[in-house]
């Protein structure tokens, strides 16, 4: 079997749950890693059985048997790698948020188009268990039509999840935002999936004033094209017994409607009801683990020369949203896209 050879940069949290995902897939082959801090590199090539190291990105993307890169680096330097990989000819898989300004996020499309590789957006949420289930839900009529979504994310705080050295993210000029911008963009790229639509308004609320600060807590209500609605709120400030993260989603059809709750280091519970029915009841699934699946397609997408189905439009999307959401808490006013 042909593996994907790939090269990661940045040796962060997301890094390290890129690189258990990929030891276990047999399409893909972990050939280097990168990081400017030394000690670090070296550590984590160790713990991961990666044979090649590098503190200059540039010099792992001059390597002829590299075909891909996990970009995994800080918000701010995403462009400049995704960039400078797709004129090296390497294909990428790129974190969220995809980029900070719509800027960024058009040249990184652009630079992919014109040097003919393939870039996935990293919206890994697509791919765990209970989110192709609510999507097959919705899609198959399950629960009627689908006229409301409501979702929640919430963390006791970004030093429980992040490296305590992470003194960017702290910075709203490097992070591009806080709740919002960090875990709001998973949610807000499965609400627009989901709806099967785009944006047409959006507003909303964080606790800072825009621009003074990455917020702890962000409010949004949006509406689609198709008459969707939809209310998400996220935050970085929550005390909960379940732990350091909590999620929920609720979709609501005109035939039924579906609860999802998942806390950290437990199996998301998946619940629903539909018309004419007395109790909840548990709706079967099976849940897979989001990086593992979001890799394996990023590697079947270059093996056979196929677009994945987060490409870079769903990124620009994204940073669409997440700009017009803040310009909407800066000025009070209801953004229409």
């Amino acid at each position: 079997m042909r593996k994907l050879r790939v090269g990661i940069i940045g040796c962060g949290t997301i890094a390290e749950s890129q690189a258990m995902a990929a030891s276990q897939l047999k399409n893909t082959q972990l050939v280097a890693v990168c990081d400017r801090v030394e000690d670090n590199v070296n550590s984590f090539a160790e713990k991961y059985n990666v044979p090649r190291v590098f503190t200059d990105y540039k010099l792992l993307l001059q390597q002829e048997d590299i075909d891909a890169i996990y970009n995994c680096t800080p918000n701010y330097m995403h462009k400049q790698i995704v960039v400078d990989a797709a004129k090296a000819g390497k294909h990428i898989l790129t974190q969220k948020p995809f980029a900070i300004t719509m800027e960024d996020a058009k040249e990184m499309c652009k630079a992919v188009e014109e040097n003919g590789v393939i870039m996935q957006s990293g919206f890994f949420e697509r791919f765990r268990g209970y989110c192709q289930a609510m999507k097959r839900c919705v899609d198959e009529g399950y629960i009627g039509t689908l006229k409301m979504m409501k979702a929640q994310m919430s963390h006791s705080g970004i030093g429980d999840f992040y490296h305590p050295k992470t003194e960017w993210f702290g910075d709203i000029s490097l992070a591009g935002g806080g709740a919002l911008a960090d875990l709001g963009v998973h949610h807000l790229d499965l609400m627009r999936w989901l709806a099967g639509s785009e944006v047409k308004a959006i507003d909303a609320q964080v606790d800072v004033e825009v621009g003074s600060g990455p917020e702890k807590n962000a409010i949004v209500n949006i509406t689609y094209h198709n008459g969707v609605m939809a209310q998400g709120h996220w935050s970085f400030s929550t005390i909960a017994p379940e732990g350091v993260c909590y999620d929920k989603f609720e979709l609501y059809g005109d035939e039924g409607t579906i609860f999802v709750t998942w806390a950290k280091d437990a199996a998301p519970r998946f619940q629903i009801v539909r018309k004419g029915e007395t109790q909840w009841k548990d709706y079967p699934y099976e849940e897979i683990d989001g990086f593992y699946a979001m890799q394996k397609h990023f590697a079947d997408c270059v093996l056979e020369n196929l677009q994945p189905v987060t490409n870079g439009y769903d990124g620009i999307k994204s940073v669409e949203t997440i700009l017009a959401a803040y310009k909407s808490a800066s000025t009070g006013e209801r953004q229409v896209l």
